[in-house]
């Protein structure tokens, strides 16, 4: 019996019926198949061995579906690779040496404190991967002892006090949608507009900032990558693929979750074009900070920066933490709202008594 042969048989209860595959069963038997076969497999010795591909269909629709494989492959960051056999033909594998991971040595005292981690975030009961952080620290740390008596008063809550089960809900939904790549909608309630509008979105990724979950995604409806805070969603989010066993959307190479988690006041549905200067004694920071906005430095060592506000109160409140560091050049609307504030909380401390 060969190697392929005995791949197809383990394979085979995997596959059950071809014409109702799920496509990720088929990639999985697709990169075992070929990362056991010790020789490059063509397009057709895959197409008759792995699960997946339905013999009986057309020579045109396994190229289609075989083409889009490939490419999966390709977006997952699985170094496939196409040589010539000594037949002249194109022959596929995997380069194993590009597919796995060298191994990840921890230090006891290392893997003793991703076990206090793991079991911190699992004790806030809104902590959307806990499955998934418990599954990664097995192969990480499996035979690091667990942490013996936790101490009760020592807990994480990544949730606000406001969290209800309809945002747990939502959360687990928005959690599926984004592993799946599955477009999701909902009414969202916007601040700057005092409005609630249905939203569709393709979900890129999901965060926590001070105490709140926001998911950050393609907004269909403005075409551009928005962030939007789960706690303004109203009622159930919907979450259905449009297109049945493929995904809605990709997510683009460059996208990074980091880019989009910084201040509260980058999230929103507002946008206001903000030129801000730092002293010199924030200047490095806010260069180092806001390495991707428009900085201008100044001949006395300050520097000017344009940065995108989407929630003017939080920018406000922002501005106002930074003191005389920081002062808002234009627009004039952010700038009377700052002198606004500054004013309301000057007469809030003189009235106060003595």
């Amino acid at each position: 019996m060969t190697d392929r042969e005995s791949w197809s048989l383990a394979a085979s209860p995997l596959a059950g019926d071809n014409q109702v595959m799920e496509p990720v069963e088929r990639l999985v038997n697709l990169i075992a198949f070929l990362l056991d076969s010790k020789v490059p497999p063509t397009a057709q010795q895959i197409r008759e061995s792995v699960g997946g591909y339905d013999p009986a269909q057309s020579d045109e629709a396994f190229e289609r579906m075989f083409e889009r494989d490939k490419d999966e492959l390709r977006e997952l960051g699985i170094p496939l690779e196409v040589e010539e056999n000594d037949y002249g033909e194109a022959a596929y594998r995997i380069d194993k040496a590009a597919y796995y991971l060298p191994p990840i040595e921890l230090e006891f005292e290392e893997a003793l404190a991703l076990r206090l981690a793991a079991a911190l975030l699992s004790s806030d009961p809104a902590y959307p991967f806990g499955e998934e952080i418990r599954a990664a620290l097995l192969k990480l740390a499996s035979d690091a002892p667990a942490p013996a008596d936790p101490d009760p008063s020592l807990f994480v809550r990544l949730s606000g006090s406001d969290f209800d089960e309809e945002q747990r809900s939502n959360l687990e939904l928005l959690r599926q949608a984004l592993q799946s790549r599955t477009r999701a909608e909902f009414d969202y309630y916007s601040i700057s507009s005092d409005r609630t509008s249905r939203r569709s979105l393709d979900p890129y990724g999901l965060f926590n900032k001070g105490g709140n979950w926001y998911v950050v995604g393609l907004c269909r409806d403005k075409r551009e990558v928005r962030t939007f805070r789960l706690s303004r969603i109203k009622g159930a989010v919907s979450a259905r693929a449009s297109r049945r066993n493929q995904p809605d959307f990709s997510v683009p190479e460059d996208f990074s979750v980091r880019e989009f988690s910084r201040e509260i006041w980058q999230m929103g549905d507002g946008e206001v074009e903000a030129s801000v200067r730092f002293s010199p004694a924030l200047a490095g920071w806010a260069k180092m900070r806001f390495d991707s906005a428009p900085i201008f430095e100044e001949d006395d060592g300050s520097v000017t920066v344009g940065l995108r506000c989407r929630d003017d109160a939080s920018f406000v409140r922002w501005i106002l933490s930074l003191g005389t560091n920081a002062t808002v050049l234009s627009p004039a609307g952010l700038r009377s709202l700052l002198r606004r504030r500054l004013l309301e909380t000057s007469a809030a401390q003189e009235a106060e008594p003595a």
